[in-house]
């Protein structure tokens, strides 16, 4: 293996495999700006820097979700361009051509909205794929003056701030949830004051008006989100499906627009017998965006949920009426 893309997510440990795999190995990383998992990301991107791995970090609007096609083009491009540096392939002029005017094009965009620490790295990647290939040295210029730019250390400054605030605001809520797993009688209480800064977390990123300040609490949030429902999950898996169905609770807080937490709970009530608590949690399900169609292909793929399929309260939910 030469290289990996990692899109969302990192290697499976803290930090890069050492020693990496082979001296050529590159890594194209993409990170959407609200992904929970973005200041994984951005501080892999540092190490690799330090560790003079090939590299390129691709910053997309979105979260904790696949990149567009657009930056999977530039990810392959990017990969084909060290294929023909390392004679894997033969070097294609038009090809190398066409993708240094289009990265070049994405530089001056960059710097245009102003982002100027994140075009810093965005020139960095850019010049070591193409050096060799195209004239590189105007990239080279001015990389130079952004890597000495008082906006550049500012920007450098306000990531790590953001990666501090993010762990801080989940500090305390992940304190209770841990707490919550084995409290026995204190569940009701601890589960009532996670539930309400949950809640307060989401407030805040509503109502929050600076995107650099509401992307950190969306990433926070997230985070507490991907906690809860794999969390649940594990509890489900193990029987303990009355603590689990707190946790989906909590997801559902987290994200009340998303159907997985209610088609969660509808196993977990499935798990318990709970026949009538699961209908309630479909047809949140189905409150929350789930088709017809995705609705009848889970409770099918569920064996203890699908003799609810012959109900009529199911039926009716299909037909889209009232319970």
């Amino acid at each position: 293996m030469r290289g990996v893309f990692l899109n969302s997510a990192g290697f499976n440990v803290s930090s890069p495999p050492s020693p990496l795999p082979k001296p050529g190995f590159a890594v194209f990383l993409m990170a959407g700006m609200t992904d929970f998992n973005y200041s994984e990301l951005a501080e892999l991107d540092a190490q690799l820097e330090s560790a003079g791995t090939r590299h390129f970090l691709r910053r997309f609007d979105g979260g904790h979700t696949w990149a567009p096609a657009t930056v999977w083009q530039e990810a392959l491009a990017w990969s084909a361009l060290w294929e023909m540096k390392d004679n894997l392939r033969d070097q294609d002029k038009g090809v190398i051509s066409t993708e240094f005017a289009r990265a070049t094009s994405r530089l001056r965009q960059r710097e245009d909205a102003g982002d100027l620490y994140f075009a810093m790295g965005e020139y960095r990647g850019v010049a070591a794929a193409f050096d060799g290939l195209a004239d590189t040295s105007a990239l080279k210029k001015r990389l130079s003056v952004l890597v000495g730019s008082p906006a550049v250390r500012e920007g450098a400054k306000e990531e790590k701030a953001e990666i501090e605030k993010q762990r801080n605001l989940e500090a305390d809520i992940f304190r209770v949830m841990e707490a919550l797993r084995a409290s026995g009688g204190e569940q009701v209480s601890l589960f009532a004051d996670v539930s309400t800064r949950i809640h307060q977390l989401r407030e805040d990123s509503i109502k929050e008006r600076r995107p650099e300040s509401r992307r950190v609490l969306e990433r926070a949030l997230g985070n507490v989100f991907a906690m809860g429902m794999e969390t649940g999950g594990q509890l489900m898996d193990q029987g303990q499906n009355r603590t689990a169905e707190l946790y989906f609770e909590l997801g559902a807080t987290a994200h009340p627009d998303s159907t997985w937490p209610p088609l969660l709970l509808a196993q977990c009530h499935a798990n318990l017998g709970d026949k009538k608590a699961a209908l309630h949690d479909l047809k949140r399900a189905r409150e929350a965006g789930l088709t017809i169609a995705e609705l009848a292909e889970f409770v099918k793929a569920n064996p203890k949920l699908a003799p609810l399929g012959d109900t009529p309260e199911f039926r009716k939910l299909m037909a889209g009426t009232s319970q």
